[in-house]
């Protein structure tokens, strides 16, 4: 994609701040990790249903301080009253999203449960960038029924025969509390994909994709063992649990190699219902109260101890 369509692109439908242009309730921030083609189709469809609604911005980039800056100063300009922000993120418990928070001011410090060791440092030296007006964050995709929908979509569209299996390949956090959390959620997701699919069973593995060799050849081979033991009870269609593909895709098509599975290495993007997904957060975020923990100009000066300030 070039770089002056996503420049107009992240632009949205900002309009230069006046005096004589009235102020709207809100404005929505949308951060989106990716920028190939089928983030662009994605954002493009969102841009359609939603541009005459309420003022808009779409940031690139997982947590990029430079981009969400951009975006904020822009809602700005068009004077919404309060930004409601909406990770299109595959979960809430990823280092990105953890960023992301305290980049936008609603989050002092790194959270035990979702910073991994070796990033603490890195993360608590994060700074807020300046926000003047009320703001609030949604959670990622997680276990949304969206998410599910999308998934049996996928996996009925190469599954063959009765008694299907279905095996979701994600990438779990690296830090043990977060990677529970994270569980506990994917688990829910594999749930809701079973039930509404009919489908035998649906499990959840994880793969490590930037921990050591000998780790991720562990896991690998861990994948290929679950793999056979679905297969003992039917046909099984393995799905990459990734907005578009990527490491995930890569790693698990690389353990399956010479098994007999349907594999989908296909993204969830681009889908309609991610569209209808970021409605529904958006709806929800302008029923929150403000999340900010640093207050912006103006609203007046608010700086816990532990912010360390603006950036």
């Amino acid at each position: 994609m070039g770089l002056a369509y996503l420049a107009i692109l992240a632009a949205g439908a900002a309009i230069a701040s006046s005096s004589s242009f009235p102020a709207k309730p809100y404005g929505l921030l949308i951060l989106a990790e990716g920028n190939d083609p089928a983030w662009k189709a994605t954002a493009e469809g969102i841009r359609k249903k939603l541009e005459d609604k309420t003022p808009f911005q779409i940031a690139f980039g997982e947590a990029d301080a430079r981009a969400l800056r951009r975006a904020v100063k822009a809602l700005e300009a068009q004077r919404a009253q309060k930004i409601i922000t909406v990770p299109i993120f595959l979960s809430s418990f990823s280092e990105a999203m953890e960023q992301s928070r305290i980049l936008l001011g609603v989050a002092a410090a790194p959270k035990p449960s979702v910073a991994p060791e070796r990033a603490r440092t890195k993360l608590a030296e994060l700074k807020p960038i300046e926000v003047g007006i009320p703001l609030v964050m949604t959670e990622a995709l997680d276990d949304d029924p969206i998410v599910a929908d999308i998934l049996v979509t996928r996996a009925k569209s190469v599954a063959r025969g009765a008694r299907t299996s279905v095996l979701l390949v994600a990438q779990s956090p690296s830090d043990a509390q977060a990677a529970k959390l994270w569980r506990q959620s994917a688990e829910s997701l594999a749930e809701k994909v079973r039930v509404k699919g009919g489908f035998t069973a649906v499990e959840v593995a994880a793969l490590p994709i930037n921990d050591r060799p000998e780790d991720r050849r562990a896991a690998e081979a861990q994948l290929r063992k679950r793999s056979l033991g679905l297969r003992g009870d039917g046909p099984i269609v393995v799905l990459p649990l990734e907005l578009t593909p990527g490491d995930v895709s890569r790693a698990a098509k690389r353990a399956l190699s010479g098994l007999f599975a349907r594999y989908d290495g296909k993204g969830m993007l681009p889908d309609a219902r991610i569209t209808a997904w970021v409605q529904s957060s958006f709806e929800r975020g302008s029923r929150m109260a403000d999340m900010r923990i640093l207050k912006g100009p103006r609203n007046g000066a608010l700086a816990p101890a532990q912010s360390g300030g603006y950036q």
